[in-house]
């Protein structure tokens, strides 16, 4: 007879009452009802009847081969109860993101609940000068805050730095400008009701300016209450054409695009790759008959079995958060499905 080797009491605890060592993934079989349970971290759960953690990893995994897929351009696996994308561009890698009736903001492999919109300056004709030091625009933030990703200046002007001065003219933050447009490498945070100048800065470089604009001109976030000329305000404007920002924090959905599933699921299991801050939160709604009927929020990372006939699935991933700091953002789904 060959040698039977015990399996280690360290991973496997062979016992009639629940061990103490809770440390997620160790085994435990239960010798009163002779059944296997493994640890989740918190409690000893049957395998049997909750697998929702290990099937979380798995589709966690499933995301990780698609993104390491798409680096290396290789023919991606095709799933008969699995769909998944990650956020390459707007559309998504394999194409199912429905962009019509998307909301949310795509920005740099991921989705947002926050507007990215361009405000751009009042400008009307302008004349051509050198300058040295600063030449901008003086703007008020509005009721929210907001992230300022780049500022543009006039395309008559070659200054080689943009820059960011709070209300006392001091400079918070700096870009070289590259085809006009200087891109912050940390967008800068503009808080809510605050004076802040936007303006270009060097010495001896070409500045654009226009007499008599009437301030204040409202935008969509900011309004643009005046011009900057060298450390002094000014009534003209001065050589900053716009400036992109992200703000406006709302809730917002990502929708996909209806995919054909095997007829009728029992359940369905939603992962996907988000970050969120303050009160934000993301859920998700799902449509088996191409959105006729919804199931609505639905919590990610379980097991969810309230479903409906059909064979057309559609996902809302519920980009959940009002009013700033209420973030959320999202850079991936996959669902699985049980038949």
């Amino acid at each position: 007879m060959g040698t039977i080797t015990p399996i280690n009491p360290r991973v496997v605890f062979v016992s009639a009452t629940i061990p103490s060592d809770l440390t997620e993934g160790k085994l435990w079989y239960n010798t009163t009802n002779n059944s296997l349970y493994t640890s989740n971290g918190s409690s000893y759960v049957l395998l049997a009847e909750d697998l929702s953690f290990i099937q979380k990893q798995q589709l966690a995994q499933d995301v990780n081969i698609l993104i390491n897929s798409a680096g290396a351009s290789t023919t991606l696996n095709d799933y008969d109860d699995m769909f998944l994308d990650i956020f390459s561009d707007a559309d998504g890698l394999s194409d199912t993101i429905d962009t019509t009736n998307t909301t949310a903001s795509f920005s740099i492999s991921s989705y947002l609940n926050q507007s990215i919109i361009t405000e751009t300056a009042p400008v009307s004709s302008s004349s051509q000068g050198s300058k040295t030091g600063y030449a901008g625009m003086k703007i008020l933030v509005g009721d929210s805050d907001v992230i300022c990703n780049s500022i543009t200046e006039t395309s008559g002007s070659n200054a080689p730095t943009g820059v960011i001065l709070d209300s006392s003219k001091n400079v918070v933050a700096t870009a070289p400008f590259i085809s006009h447009t200087a891109t912050f490498s940390t967008p800068y945070t503009l808080t809510a009701n605050t004076v802040y100048y936007l303006s270009q800065s060097g010495s001896g470089y070409t500045g654009t300016y226009t007499i008599g604009t009437g301030y204040p001109v409202a935008g969509t976030l900011l309004s643009w209450t005046g011009g900057l000329n060298s450390s002094a305000d000014n009534t003209d404007f001065y050589s900053i054409l716009s400036t992109n920002i992200t703000g406006g924090v709302s809730n917002k959905i990502i929708q996909t695009n209806a995919q054909t599933i095997t007829a009728n699921p029992i359940g369905h299991q939603v992962f996907s790759n988000n970050t969120t801050a303050g009160t934000g939160t993301i859920t998700y709604n799902i449509s088996f008959d191409d959105g006729t009927t919804w199931i609505t929020d639905q919590a990610l990372n379980t097991k969810n079995t309230s479903v409906h006939d059909g064979t057309e699935m559609v996902i809302k991933l519920n980009l959940n958060g009002v009013g700033a700091g209420n973030t959320t953002e999202a850079s991936n789904y996959a669902i699985m499905l049980f038949y």
